[in-house]
């Protein structure tokens, strides 16, 4: 089951956003062709999210507004440790899973070709069109794993 309510049946990742108060989203088979017409800030995740149309999101279209856009990415690929392109997105994640505070960044091809080490749990990445300071990636909210999606709690001891 897909977060797009007209393709249910879609998989792979998807990017969302909303428009004029409406969600718009962008299937994994089209995202090259419409890539370039995509905001500053998106969601995207490859996972179902519970209950979506109900969920509380940030309101990325006025983060957007206190982004201030870079030279260059902030950060260095979180698992490749590789520069990302000042052309090309980036995908940030700031995510709570079960009390512990992960972030992690990385580039649009290691998110589109494989598992990286924070979709161990099911993740939402903040997709950043543009290079932006480090200070405009501090602003955008941590997003806690439980409240999107159904978890498994295990009975032990977790450290982050």
């Amino acid at each position: 089951m897909s977060i797009i309510p007209e393709a249910p049946e879609e998989k792979g990742l998807i990017h969302f956003y909303r428009k004029d108060g409406a969600w718009q989203y962008v299937k994994e088979s089209e995202y090259e062709s419409k890539k370039a017409e995509l905001p500053l800030i998106t969601f995207a995740t490859k996972q179902v999210i519970d209950d979506f149309a109900n969920k509380e999101w940030p309101d990325l279209e006025n983060l957007a507004k206190e982004m201030e856009v870079a030279a260059a990415h902030a950060q260095t690929d979180s698992d490749s440790k590789q520069e990302i392109p000042a052309g090309e997105p980036a995908y940030y994640v700031s995510a709570e899973f079960d009390d512990c505070k992960k972030t992690a960044y990385h580039c649009e091809k290691a998110v589109s070709n494989g598992l990286l080490r924070v979709e161990m749990n099911p993740t939402i990445f903040y997709r950043i069109s543009k290079p932006v300071s480090a200070a405009s990636l501090a602003k955008l909210p941590v997003l806690k794993t439980a409240d999107f999606f159904s978890l498994i709690k295990e009975d032990k001891d977790t450290k982050c």
